[in-house]
C-alpha cells in the first residue's frame, strides 16, 4: 500500500487525507518543560538545546514549579487538550522531582498529560502510569539504523521501540515520531510508518529537519515544504486512526495534508491569544472548502 501511494499524484494524496482528517477532532498540545538537561553522551549532533545552551547562561537548568504552574493555568485559559512534559535524557530511571512535578499538573488543570523523556525502564513507566500519566511519546527519531547511530551516537534505538512496547503494555497510550531530510531514502520512510502503526501508536509526527546553530548539521539543507507535505498526507492515508500532528507554524500544509492535531501549541506565527481561534478558523475553512492545493 505504502509504495502505492509514493507514486499517486500529490492533488489526489491531499483530498484523501483531508477526507480522513475530516473525521477527526482537532487536538492542541503544548510542551510542559521540566529540564534541559540532558545525560546522553556524546550529545546528538543536531540537538536544539544544543544549539541554544550558549545564548543563556541559566539554559541548563530545572524549571521552576511557579514556571509549571504559570504555563498550566495558561494553557488552560486557551483551551489546551493535552500537555507534554519534556526533558533531556535523564536515564531509564527519572528523579524524584518528575513524580512530584506529574502530580502538580494533574492539580492544577484537567489535562491529558504524556511524558516525553526518551526511553525509559517499564518499572520508571509503571510509575508514571500510577501518578496518572495517560501516555507516553518516544520518538524513533530516524528510521534509517545507520542514520540514527551516525546522528544521535549516544541514544539506543531498541530502547526506544521497547518503551513503546511497555507503555503500550502498561495501558498508556502512545506517540511517536521521526524526522525527514537526513538522508533517509523512500524505503526508510515506509520502514519508519509500518514499524509505528506495528506498535500500535495513537499519535504520530514527522517532523522536518531543520539545522540549528552551533550543531554539527548546521549546514545541512532543510528538506522541501512541499515534499514533506506529501510524506504528512501518506500518513494520514495509511494510519487513519492516529492523531497526527503539525506545528502551527506549518499549519497550511498540514491541514492540507490531513493533520488534525497541532504541537508545541505557543508557535511563532500566532501570539498565545490568537492561536486555538486562528487554528479552529483555518481548520474549519479547509475542511468546509474542499481546498487541496
Amino acid at each position: 500500500m505504502l509504495k502505492s501511494l509514493f507514486q499517486e499524484d500529490a492533488d489526489s494524496l491531499f483530498k484523501r487525507a483531508r477526507e480522513v482528517a475530516e473525521k477527526k477532532e482537532t487536538v492542541y498540545c503544548s510542551p510542559m518543560p521540566v529540564t534541559t538537561v540532558c545525560n546522553i553522551k556524546p550529545l546528538c549532533r543536531h540537538c536544539t538545546w544544543k544549539s541554544l545552551s550558549p545564548l543563556d547562561d541559566e539554559y541548563n537548568r530545572i524549571n521552576p514549579k511557579e514556571n509549571i504552574i504559570e504555563r498550566v493555568l495558561n494553557g488552560n485559559k486557551q483551551g489546551i487538550h493535552r500537555v507534554h512534559m519534556v526533558s533531556g535524557w535523564m536515564g531509564y530511571e527519572l528523579p524524584d522531582y518528575f513524580y512530584d512535578y506529574l502530580k502538580l499538573i494533574k492539580d492544577t488543570a484537567n489535562f491529558e498529560v504524556y511524558g516525553f523523556f526518551g526511553p525509559l525502564s517499564r518499572k520508571t513507566l509503571e510509575l508514571l502510569r500510577s501518578c496518572g500519566m495517560e501516555g507516553y511519546w518516544c520518538g524513533i527519531e530516524m528510521p534509517n539504523i545507520k542514520i540514527f547511530k551516525e546522528i544521535r551516537p549516544g541514544d539506543n534505538f531498541v530502547a526506544r521501540l521497547e518503551t513503546l512496547k511497555n507503555a503500550r503494555d502498561l495501558g498508556m497510550k502512545t506517540w511517536s515520531s521521526f524526522i525527514t531530510g537526513l538522508g533517509e531514502t523512500q524505503d526508510d520512510i515506509i520502514y519508519g510508518l509500518e514499524l509505528m502503526k506495528s506498535l500500535g501508536v495513537s499519535s504520530v509526527t514527522i517532523q522536518m529537519f531543520q539545522p540549528r546553530a552551533n550543531t554539527d548539521l548546521e549546514r545541512i539543507t532543510p528538506p522541501n515544504i512541499y515534499e514533506w507535505s506529501k510524506i504528512i498526507a501518506i500518513t494520514r492515508i495509511y494510519m487513519t486512526d492516529v492523531d497526527l500532528f503539525v506545528s502551527p507554524d506549518t499549519a497550511p500544509w498540514g491541514l492540507r495534508a490531513g493533520a488534525n492535531g497541532f504541537s508545541p501549541f505557543f508557535s511563532t506565527i500566532y501570539s498565545a491569544e490568537k492561536n486555538k481561534n486562528s487554528l479552529d478558523g483555518m481548520r474549519e475553512r479547509f475542511l468546509s472548502s474542499g481546498i487541496v492545493r
